[in-house]
């Protein structure tokens, strides 16, 4: 018997195409007989798989997967990544969000998750003649804050002598704050901006990082109040406006 639908040749008696599985009769059935039907090769054929390949392969089928178990991995994963983005807007809040530190003589508004650490450049430049000193830092942002004693008052006795006075030696510090890291060729010093009370730089700190330093000198009291704000010089642009306003927030006690 030929099939009239792909041309397959079979014999059998239930007239059942094992190429196409179309029914063809019987060997009673006017269907039957098909025997000049042109053959067809190559056409595509659906053959039902044997039961044991199904059941060997059974986790193939869809159906056959369980569904809770994925419904619980999901929300697993999905409690992961909610717990691992909430650590990251705290750290970046933490690093953004600002608090006012008490210093002593002074206060002013820094990062809220500065540590106090060590600076043995900071300490030895001003080692001689300070007053006080301390740094503090984060991942992001370094502070540093040296207080100088060597007020010497060699001015007159009027408000305008003192001024005057305080604004020639604010002067003197940042030239000679800036002649000290010009001096060392392995800083790399590049002067952005330079006034009467702040100089605004770039640098290559101890470790051959390139840092972003603005600084700034207040007379108060009778002393010298230099400040230090640091950061990568890749993050130049993140921290430049807010150095300006975390500076603008210090007060004298």
């Amino acid at each position: 018997m030929r099939c009239p639908i792909c041309g397959t040749d079979f014999y059998g008696g239930d007239g059942s195409c094992p190429g196409c599985g179309n029914y063809c009769g019987n060997e009673n059935n006017t269907q039957a007989g098909y025997t000049n039907a042109r053959p067809v090769y190559n056409m595509p054929v659906y053959r039902q798989a044997p039961q044991q390949y199904t059941q060997k392969f059974k986790y193939f089928d869809p159906n056959s997967v369980d569904q809770a178990k994925v419904k619980k991995f999901a929300v697993i994963v999905l409690v992961i990544c909610l717990v691992v983005i909430g650590v990251i807007v705290v750290m970046l809040a933490s690093a953004v969000r600002t608090k006012n530190y008490d210093f002593g003589s002074f206060s002013m508004d820094l990062p809220g998750n500065m540590k106090q650490t060590k600076d043995t450049d900071i300490a030895a430049v001003f080692q001689n003649g300070s007053y006080d000193c301390g740094v503090y830092e984060n991942s992001a942002v370094r502070f540093a804050y040296v207080v100088s004693d060597t007020y010497k008052g060699e001015y007159g006795t009027g408000d305008s002598d003192k001024e005057q006075y305080e604004k020639l030696n604010s002067q003197l510090y940042i030239e000679t704050i800036a002649a000290s890291f010009k001096a060392r060729d392995k800083y790399d010093y590049k002067e952005l901006e330079k006034s009467e009370d702040s100089l605004v730089f770039t640098y290559k700190d101890s470790n051959n990082t390139d840092g972003y330093c603005h600084l700034k000198i207040i007379p108060n009291n009778d002393r010298w109040y230099i400040f230090f704000l640091f950061c990568n010089e890749a993050r130049q642009k993140t921290y430049s406006s807010r150095f300006d306003k975390w500076l603008d927030t210090i007060a004298f006690k």
